[in-house]
């Protein structure tokens, strides 16, 4: 029987774990490739200040900002629909406390 497999409920945790852990070991090492052959320095202009830094740096800053765009983008959206299940869980209380009262 394979080591992520247990007599417990925590079988399908280590699985889960390992899944998810295999796309991170994957993107790491495109990442390092990636870096690895574009180290050519640019000269980056942003406003105010002109800096010189390696391509690989420059890809590394705009995925990281990429990524933490679409994070908040997501847990704007997760949260706007925590607040209307909320809402409508209390609405749905009131009508059948309306109708339990309709109904006596």
């Amino acid at each position: 029987m394979p080591f992520y497999f247990s007599a417990s409920g925590k079988g399908k945790l280590m699985v889960r774990l390992i899944l998810s852990l295999i796309p991170i070991i994957i993107l790491l090492l495109l990442s390092f490739m990636l870096g690895k052959h574009n180290a050519t320095p640019v000269t980056v202009d942003w406003l105010f200040v002109t800096q010189q830094t390696s391509l690989a740096m420059v890809l590394a800053m705009v995925l990281v900002i990429g990524f933490a765009l679409g994070l908040l983008t997501n847990l704007f959206g997760y949260i706007r629909l925590k607040w209307q299940i909320k809402r409508l869980k209390r609405l749905l209380i009131k009508e059948i406390k309306a109708n339990t009262n309709k109904d006596s």
